[in-house]
């Protein structure tokens, strides 16, 4: 029965199939087998209740012991006729509470009509639920997005999560998605958003660069550096030209609060630099994280000096 009570509340393009397949449950059970022990006793206390007070009156009983009286003689007769009286009251209890039971999850089933009913134009705007790597239709991608705005404006979060999942089949190579459901999940433990970014980072988006940024940050935010520069380190072997990704990662060494890793990765990214104007780049930053942070006005002075010697060009532009 439980599985059935969540089966005709799920919206679904069968639910009301699944909903007749319930009554065909029922009235080929007895109530006491498909019941749990408590909901049986307070149906047929019900029953026994509404009989009770359904009885016949005083005259009527006293007029059927008058009768019984009568009939004393067929002792035989009389034995099979309580018998059988007794199996109709059976049949008939348990055909009430067969009844009520149906009764009861009619209101189940009507609020879940309201919520597919709510639900069907978008789902009759997927029109490829399965994966494939041509990309989706424009109309397409709006009717995913939008029909996730109303979920998590108006679903519970166990409805959000199997539509995002859903999703997410078709549209597994789109950044953007990814990013919304690894956000979404982020209200509901780091449990959540760090199997998302795992997925998207190691299975489906691996050369997708935002991704794998988004994961550092999440990381990083939850206090957790060590993975956070896993994520970015990750990406520079990806991408050894990305600078994004190497002034990510200076950022968060620096927000470490340890001034030594960051002149070390600093010189280290100057020394690999592809091009004096690169070189420079780093050299600037640098200069400003010694002047700004540390303080050290020559020292930054230094660094300077020594960028524009080497990029003479560059610096000559920058100062005409």
């Amino acid at each position: 029965m439980e599985i059935y009570d969540r089966l005709i509340s799920t919206p679904t393009q069968l639910y009301s199939h699944h909903f007749e397949k319930f009554e065909e449950f029922v009235r080929d059970n007895l109530p006491k087998d498909i019941l749990s022990a408590e909901e049986f006793l307070v149906l047929r206390m019900e029953y026994l209740k509404n009989q009770k007070a359904s009885a016949p009156t005083s005259d009527d009983a006293s007029a059927e012991g008058e009768q019984n009286k009568k009939s004393a003689d067929s002792s035989s007769t009389n034995d099979d006729a309580k018998t059988e009286n007794d199996a109709k009251k059976e049949e008939e209890e348990a055909s009430a509470i067969r009844d009520k039971i149906i009764e009861l999850r009619r209101v189940k089933h009507k609020a879940n009509e309201e919520e597919v009913s709510r639900r069907w134009n978008f789902e009759e705007g997927i029109k490829r639920p399965y994966f494939h790597v041509k990309p989706l239709e424009r109309t397409q991608l709006k009717n995913w997005r939008d029909y996730l705005d109303f979920e998590v404006e108006n679903g519970s979060h166990e409805r959000v999560v199997i539509l995002y999942e859903r999703c997410l089949i078709a549209c597994a190579l789109y950044e953007d998605l990814w990013l919304r459901y690894a956000k979404y999940m982020e209200a509901f433990g780091e449990d959540g958003p760090r199997s998302v970014y795992d997925r998207a980072c190691s299975i489906h988006l691996p050369q997708k660069p935002n991704i794998h940024l988004a994961r550092a940050s999440y990381e990083e935010k939850s206090g957790n550096f060590s993975k956070a520069i896993e994520a970015l380190n990750f990406l520079e072997k990806m991408f050894p030209t990305y600078l994004p990704a190497k002034f990510r990662r200076l950022g968060l060494v620096r927000r470490t609060g340890k001034r030594e890793d960051v002149e070390a990765l600093f010189k280290k990214y100057i020394d690999a630099a592809t091009s004096p104007s690169i070189a420079s780049l780093y050299a600037i930053k640098l200069a400003r994280y010694r002047f700004k942070v540390c303080g050290d006005i020559e020292g930054s002075k230094r660094i300077l000096n020594t960028a524009i010697e080497n990029d003479k060009v560059r610096f000559r532009f920058m100062f005409d």
